[in-house]
């Protein structure tokens, strides 16, 4: 979706600025258009109010993704293991069923199941895709580790062969 442009837009930055905490400091409209009209800028009332309307729709949509995005870290802290594409997942999932429980019966009769179903499946879809790739990477990650080891302990029976089966006895011990 293309953004719209506003005369707003086109003012120098600092009167920019200014229109800008004057909506959020709640200035009426007409305030800011005498402010914008004594810096010497033609605007109009409307204009004012359909910038500032698309101007707190767009402070709300970022606040709603700063809380979306301090969701994400709080699963990630309370769960260490839990890596920032599942925390993800795990919210879209959340919302997804948050959404459909809080639509009213009548919405419900006409919901579009094929939608919601290919959005079901999308997030299915990536939830399989993430677990198979951190299985072929742990995969990756352990046989690396083994081939390590491999390396480490032939060199050792060559070079320290009593340091290798203290190393090798610890080990069985132990595992």
């Amino acid at each position: 979706m293309r953004k719209k442009h506003n005369a707003i837009d086109k003012l120098p930055p600092n009167i920019k600025e200014m229109v800008d905490y004057m909506i959020t400091s709640n200035s009426t409209y007409g305030e800011i258009v005498d402010y914008i009209k004594s810096s010497g800028n033609n605007i109009s009332f409307s204009t004012v109010q359909r910038y500032a309307v698309n101007l707190v729709r767009s402070l709300h949509a970022l606040q709603i993704a700063n809380q979306n995005f301090k969701a994400i870290n709080d699963e990630i802290e309370n769960y260490k293991n839990t890596d920032c594409t599942e925390a993800i997942l795990i919210l879209l999932n959340s919302k997804l069923l948050e959404r459909i429980n809080s639509l009213p019966d009548e919405q419900l009769l006409n919901l579009d199941t094929t939608q919601l179903v290919k959005s079901t499946v999308a997030l299915t879809k990536a939830m399989a895709y993430k677990k198979k790739n951190d299985i072929q990477t742990k995969t990756l990650l352990e046989n690396g580790a083994d081939m390590l080891k491999s390396i480490v302990y032939q060199a050792m029976a060559e070079e320290a062969p009593e340091l290798y089966r203290d190393v090798k006895k610890f080990i069985d011990n132990h595992l």
